[in-house]
């Protein structure tokens, strides 16, 4: 169950990290872009925590 839950974890850390040079050099589609899937991401990973709890 930890393994899984460091992997999200880790996985949300890598989208953000590639989010920001996105957002910060690229032009507005790219920053679209990038506003839409931070947010799906940890959305995401909030469910996926969740499930966790319910299911230990």
């Amino acid at each position: 169950m930890l393994r899984r839950h460091n992997l999200l974890v880790l996985a949300l850390q890598v989208i953000l990290v590639g989010c920001v040079p996105v957002m910060w050099f690229m032009h507005n589609p790219y920053k679209l872009t990038a506003a839409i899937i931070a947010p799906v991401a940890g959305l995401l990973w909030i469910v996926a925590v969740l499930f966790e709890r319910k299911s230990s």
